[in-house]
């Protein structure tokens, strides 16, 4: 049985979600148009969600250019990316963290070398 995300949240009682962690083969789109009140009420404080940056059909993921201007609209920004499939066609997909206005750190350092760096903060 589907159901939407706001309903399930109504139905458990759940008023907060910190994290949403998406992997939905395609689907990312659909799951947040399921969470359009949470969303909008600011009750997800951050989604980490695959997200394909050159369409393949045979490696289905969210189209990170449908699913940022749809997360913007709702007061989310972009945090960190996280590279996933880099092939001959460069970056296919990857993780993309987005957090509510208000929510999350600045940046997010996410490598290896991060104790090396020397990050920039505005």
């Amino acid at each position: 049985q589907l159901t939407t995300l706001d309903e399930f949240c109504d139905k458990q009682a759940i008023l907060f979600v910190d994290l949403l962690k998406m992997d939905v083969e395609g689907a990312e789109l659909s799951v947040l148009k399921g969470a359009q009140r949470m969303l909008d009420a600011g009750n997800i404080h951050a989604i980490l969600a695959e997200c394909e940056f050159s369409r393949r059909a045979d490696e289905p993921h969210g189209d990170f250019d449908e699913i940022w201007p749809f997360l913007q609209q709702c007061g989310y920004r972009i945090c960190a990316f996280y590279s996933g499939g880099v092939d001959s066609m460069g970056w296919v997909w990857g993780d993309c963290l987005f957090v509510r206005d208000g929510h999350g750190p600045a940046q997010v350092v996410c490598s290896p070398w991060a104790g090396h760096l020397n990050t920039y903060k505005p």
